[in-house]
């Protein structure tokens, strides 16, 4: 395992944007993930195989929801705390309780399971025991491999939104974003726009592998939203991250030292960006001298904010990529203060986290999905 001590820097603070007040400096907690359960056979039944694993909830006793889209068809499977299948969730049709194409799942505090079913419109809602309770019409119009839906301590759920200039269609490339906040009886009650940040970015691009999506180390600006309610901003140029709660703006910040992008990490970037130019793409931007501080912004269903950092890579098996960084994540709580610093094993993507629990989707050697939850573990 690569020691986040290398790559971190020992001060911190957390600051309210407008008075820049900064709080007491926290503790280096050190967490390593050990398996405790994992998902999946080879032969037998189908139930236990996956096939393409998009997003994964959990219910109460740790009961695991798991979408899956095997032949691209969309599954919802239920699971107990020790792995073993439990039922369905559903199946494909428009029919009440049933789904056309899901773009993320979640669960209320009391265990009930939300499925937001955008080729139908509709949010559906079951029991914790995966029986169908209601639906209610919902639209924002936006497909995305990335996160759209969420639900919030209280039982309210969001969708995300884009604005698109028809008149314009090149004022699209950076399109207003927003997410809208719907009440647990269906009622649509507010919008919470995503603000924007100045200036143009570099057009880039992004290559999907096993290990989760990479970027060539290009200055972007993230987004993502809490199920405390707020949206969370970054640009990762720096390390600070914008926590836009109702009572006004919080700003995370850290320090960090810059770590250069190696020869073998430049080569591998330029192979790609090639290939894309060979496809008819054109890419304007460069692959940088030193990486930047974080590489994406994640969130678990209790609020947390995972910062997933860029760290030192390390040399892969695989036909696409030779190096990669490994899973190394800046974790702070719902009110932005310092949880600690966690590291998945190479290949986890992670998914869901509760208490001291990390699930995630882990692809073998032999390109095989497992559902494995870890957990943590003080170094």
């Amino acid at each position: 395992m690569v020691s986040t001590k290398q790559y971190i820097v020992c001060s911190f603070l957390i600051s309210v944007l407008v008075g820049m007040i900064p709080l007491q400096s926290e503790g280096q907690n050190t967490y390593k993930a050990q398996e405790e359960l994992r998902i999946r056979t080879y032969d037998g039944e189908l139930e236990y195989i996956f096939a393409g694993i998009s997003d994964l909830a959990v219910g109460t006793d740790g009961n695991i929801f798991v979408y899956d889209s095997p032949a691209g068809d969309p599954v919802v499977r239920m699971f107990d705390s020790e792995g073993s299948f439990i039922k369905y969730i559903g199946r494909e049709g428009r029919g009440p309780g049933e789904y056309d194409n899901i773009e993320g799942i979640g669960t209320f505090p009391d265990g009930r399971l939300a499925i937001w079913d955008i080729g139908n419109q509709r949010i559906n809602v079951y029991e914790p025991n995966g029986d169908f309770i209601e639906s209610f019409l919902a639209s924002s119009g936006l497909h995305s491999s990335y996160k759209t839906f969420e639900v919030d301590h209280e039982g309210n759920f969001y969708l995300k939104a884009m604005f698109f200039d028809r008149e314009n269609p090149q004022n699209n490339t950076n399109s207003p974003k927003a997410w809208y906040k719907i009440s647990p009886s269906g009622e649509l009650v507010d919008t919470l726009h995503v603000p924007q940040e100045e200036g143009d970015f570099p057009q880039s691009f992004v290559i999907f592998t096993d290990a989760g999506a990479g970027y060539p180390f290009n200055t972007r600006m993230l987004e993502n939203f809490s199920s405390s309610g707020y949206v969370i901003t970054a640009v990762n140029n720096r390390y600070e991250i914008v926590l836009h709660k109702e009572e006004g703006p919080v700003l995370i910040q850290r320090e960090y030292t810059p770590l250069e992008v190696t020869s073998e990490e430049e080569e591998q970037w330029e192979g790609f960006k090639k290939g894309f130019g060979s496809a008819g793409h054109s890419i304007e931007s460069s692959i940088p001298d030193e990486k930047p501080p974080f590489k994406d912004l994640l969130t678990d269903s209790q609020g947390r904010i995972w910062v997933w950092r860029y760290t030192k890579s390390q040399p892969v098996d695989g036909d696409r990529i030779q190096v990669w960084e490994p899973p190394v994540f800046d974790v702070f709580n719902p009110d932005g203060s310092f949880y600690g610093n966690v590291t998945l094993p190479m290949d986890a993507v992670f998914l869901e986290a509760k208490d001291d629990k990390v699930w995630a989707v882990f692809t073998d050697e032999d390109r095989v999905e497992y559902v494995v939850r870890y957990k943590l573990v003080a170094e």
